[in-house]
């Protein structure tokens, strides 16, 4: 499939899913339907986002790994793998207009970031498997986005999966912060790579911040 397609594809089903959600979430946990219009949105945007991840992972397991492990690497699969992921921003990127700084500037990132993935051949291209090593490491972060989204709706998760989200995340981003360093080929596209990716990890540090020295009212 093209990419591109696959791109729209994706956004018009997670832009569907918002009104499912907004259903079932209401449904099930009332405490939804008393914030404001732009929490419900966050609440609904790290759900589905981080549902999706987990779908995105499980459906990576299948297709691509068994061509990773021979060193192949699918320039088809792994473009639609990306424009899955970016997807997830894209829209949150429209439905969320009271979004943090840092966060804006990820999901901006992100579609650059995507849009450059569909010029690269993943075979030859060292900045192509850097990138798609990021994207395939954040989205094992799934779990986090489902926390951060269900910890304004149900009081028990702080108790649940507090602690495991946030050790998880530390690890996969220092996996991937060790692996760029020591995959990293300087060139010009590799140079601006790292400008771009730099605001990706501002964002990662101060969620990593967040969870790890932010005391939770019990």
């Amino acid at each position: 499939m093209n990419p591109f397609v696959c791109f729209l594809l994706t956004c018009a089903f997670i832009d569907k899913c918002y009104l499912i959600g907004d259903n079932v979430v209401s449904k099930h946990f009332t405490k939804f339907n008393m914030f404001s219009n732009d929490r419900k949105l966050y609440i609904l945007k790290n759900l589905i986002k981080g549902f999706n991840l987990c779908i995105l992972v499980l459906l990576s397991l299948v297709l691509l790994l068994p061509d990773l492990m021979k060193n192949n690497w699918n320039n088809t699969y792994i473009k639609c793998f990306a424009s899955m992921y970016v997807a997830n921003d894209a829209i949150g990127l429209m439905k969320l207009k009271n979004m943090k700084p840092s966060t804006q500037m990820h999901h901006i990132v992100t579609i650059l970031f995507m849009i450059y993935s569909w010029s690269v051949d993943f075979n030859t291209s060292n900045i192509g498997r850097l990138l798609f090593v990021y994207t395939l490491s954040s989205a094992m972060t799934g779990t986090v986005n489902i926390y951060l989204g269900l910890r304004w709706i149900y009081k028990d998760v702080d108790n649940i999966i507090r602690d495991t989200v946030k050790y998880q995340y530390l690890f996969i981003c220092l996996f991937n912060w060790i692996y760029q360093c020591l995959h990293w080929e300087s060139s010009l596209e590799g140079h601006i790579y790292i400008l771009l990716l730099i605001w990706i990890i501002v964002d990662d540090v101060i969620l990593l911040n967040w969870l790890w020295n932010t005391k939770i009212k019990q």
